[in-house]
C-alpha cells in the first residue's frame, strides 16, 4: 500500500509527524433501521442501528494528535459524530492509518464504515448515484475545521 510506503520513509528518514487523517468511506449514509451491523453485534447497543454517522478510529493507545482531534472534531462536526477505540485487527487491516500505526504515528480513520453500512462497498453496484455529497461536505468541512485548531 501506497501508505505503508510512506509511513516507512517517514520513520527510516527519522521525520516527526504530528499526526495523520485518513478519510476512508465518508459518503454512505441511511437513516433506516438495521441499516448499520458492526464487527461485533453487541456495538449496536451503544451506537445505534442506522447508518447516518460518521465515525473517528483509533487505535487503543492512539498518541495525543488522536485524543485531541477527537475531542475537537466533537465541537467541529456538523453531522452526528461517534468515536471507537479499536485494537488494530477491529482497525480495517486494508486501511491508511493502520501503516501509520506500525510506525508509532498517531492516526485516525474518520469513516461512514464502509462495508459494515454499504453493501455495495467495492462491487460492481458501488455507484456514485448512492453517495450523500451535502454529508461528505459536512465531514470535510468538520476534519478541516479540527485541523485547523490543531496548529
Amino acid at each position: 500500500m501506497g501508505s505503508y510506503i510512506h509511513a516507512k520513509s517517514l520513520h527510516d528518514s527519522n521525520i516527526s509527524v504530528k499526526g495523520m487523517v485518513s478519510l476512508e468511506m465518508i459518503g454512505y449514509y441511511s437513516d433506516k433501521e438495521n441499516s448499520q451491523s458492526y464487527p461485533i453485534g453487541m456495538m449496536k447497543w451503544f451506537y445505534g442501528d442506522k447508518g447516518n454517522f460518521i465515525t473517528i478510529v483509533q487505535k487503543s493507545f492512539c498518541g495525543e494528535f488522536a485524543k485531541e482531534f477527537k475531542k475537537l472534531s466533537f465541537k467541529n462536526n456538523s453531522i452526528d459524530t461517534k468515536s471507537f477505540r479499536t485494537p488494530s485487527f477491529l482497525g480495517g487491516d486494508n486501511s491508511d492509518q493502520i501503516n501509520y500505526w506500525k510506525f508509532g504515528y498517531s492516526a485516525v480513520m474518520v469513516t461512514n464504515t464502509a462495508y459494515y453500512r454499504n453493501h455495495n462497498y467495492h462491487t460492481k453496484s458501488d455507484k456514485q448515484d448512492l453517495l450523500d455529497i451535502p454529508k461528505m461536505g459536512l465531514v470535510i468541512d468538520g476534519v478541516f475545521r479540527t485541523l485547523v485548531q490543531l496548529k
